[in-house]
């Protein structure tokens, strides 16, 4: 019989772009590889070569950076698997993090800033880019 296809994302792990995604992660909320390293109890020059993408880490060192930093390993793992890297990617990574900590009343706060943002962004409707009617 033959066996069923394997439906796990664990096929298409690159070291590299999990390595960035952790880097820039790590840069956007402004700690050093050191620091996290040291927390985590890892080595720092295997840190270094993680986030380089020199090779592979073991779950234990996923787990444990991930945790300094705030992430879930998992989900950390999954959003590499999409093949989008980047900045903006791991700064809404951070942003998603950030929003679960926070209280309905604070989330509300958020939500309005963002429409703020939005509106200031998006020309008001009947004007013209001059400002003219």
């Amino acid at each position: 019989m033959p066996r069923p296809p394997k439906t796990t994302h664990l096929r298409h792990f690159s070291a590299e772009t999990f390595g960035t995604f952790i880097k820039t992660v790590r840069e956007a909320q402004g700690m050093r590889l050191a620091a996290v390293a040291r927390e985590a109890d890892v080595n720092r020059q295997g840190l270094h070569k993680l986030e380089q993408g020199q090779h592979l880490p073991s779950i234990r060192t996923i787990e444990a950076v991930c945790h300094q930093m705030g992430l879930d390993p998992l989900a950390a793992i999954e959003k590499r698997f999409s093949g989008i890297p980047g900045t903006t990617s791991a700064k809404r990574h951070v942003l998603e993090g950030r929003l679960a900590e926070l209280s309905d009343d604070d989330l509300a706060l958020v939500i309005d800033f963002i429409d703020l943002l939005l509106a200031r962004a998006k020309p008001a409707k009947g004007k013209r880019k001059n400002g003219s009617q």
